[in-house]
């Protein structure tokens, strides 16, 4: 059994005629989205941590809106798509 010699994204333009970087689903800015959404998410796990009181203002109050804002930005993040200008 043979492998296949693997093939970068110019020598795939040529033979199918399909420029990757058109499909690529994400930008720059999705990932910075995403990552700051996942380290709020673990920021208000830490500070639910942090405070260890079940009562405590933190834990039933600021860390979980953080986590909603956290998992919301996430979903925004996957979907954000940036506009093409028109002329």
């Amino acid at each position: 059994m043979a492998v296949k010699p693997r093939t970068s994204v110019t020598q795939t333009k040529k033979k199918t005629g399909v420029d990757l970087s058109i499909i690529m689903p994400f930008t720059r800015e999705n990932y910075i989205l995403m990552v700051s959404c996942i380290v709020l998410i673990i920021l208000s796990f830490v500070l639910m941590a942090v405070e260890n009181e079940v009562d405590g203002w933190i834990s039933l109050w600021l860390s979980p809106y953080m986590m909603v804002a956290g998992y919301g930005g996430l979903a925004f993040a996957i979907l954000y798509r940036k506009k093409e200008k028109t002329n």
